[in-house]
Formats: structure tokens, C-alpha cells, sequence
């Protein structure tokens, strides 16, 4: 096929921002070791829930990553994925818009 240039999509001045929610199963006893080390990757944030019952569960995680590149979640999740003690990273949600209408604000009603 020569002489046949692709036309590729514009890339526009205003970046898109991806945020991604994950939720990592890991060992319990290197939980707190994880958590650290998810907390000093600067895409993510750590959140670990605990359980309705009396006893804290200590084998899950649930980490959102805010990228400017989708390619980037891949990276951040094979990162996550090769900690010693994690078991399981699952993509629960991926939400992409512009960086500029993320910085709109936004009126919230009562």
C-alpha cells in the first residue's frame, strides 16, 4: 500500500485525565509493607477498608490511579501486580474526560 498515509486523530492542547479504581488481594502479613509501597507511587492513592465485623481486614486494598495516559494504567498495574505479597490486581472502573473539564467546578444542590 504505497502512498497511503494514515490520518491520525489530532491530539488536542487540552490533555485527558484517566482515573482508574483497582482492588489489589494481597498477604496479609506484608500488608502494611504494601501499603507504603503503593503510597510512594505518585499515580496512586491507597484506601484499605475494614470489614462490618470486629476483625480488620488485612488482605485488601483498594488503590485509585489518576494518569494522563490510558497506556499508563497498564504500567502502574503490571507495577502493582510484581510487589512481593500481592496475589490479584482487578480493574473495577476507568473514567477518562479532559484535564479541563475536570477542573471545572461544579454546583451541588442540597
Amino acid at each position: 500500500m504505497q502512498g497511503i498515509i494514515p490520518i491520525l486523530p489530532e491530539r488536542s492542547a487540552d490533555p485527558d485525565v484517566h482515573i482508574a479504581s483497582l482492588v489489589l488481594q494481597v498477604r496479609p502479613e506484608l500488608f502494611t509493607k504494601i501499603i507504603t509501597q503503593v503510597q510512594m507511587l505518585s499515580e496512586c492513592t491507597c484506601y484499605s477498608g475494614t470489614k462490618q465485623s470486629v476483625n480488620e481486614r488485612r488482605d485488601v486494598l483498594v488503590v485509585v490511579i489518576e494518569v494522563v495516559e490510558q497506556g499508563e494504567i497498564n504500567r502502574v498495574i503490571a507495577q502493582l501486580n510484581d510487589m512481593n505479597g500481592v496475589l490479584n490486581v482487578n480493574l473495577v472502573y476507568h473514567y477518562c474526560d479532559s484535564a479541563l473539564s475536570m477542573s471545572d467546578e461544579m454546583e451541588v444542590s442540597a
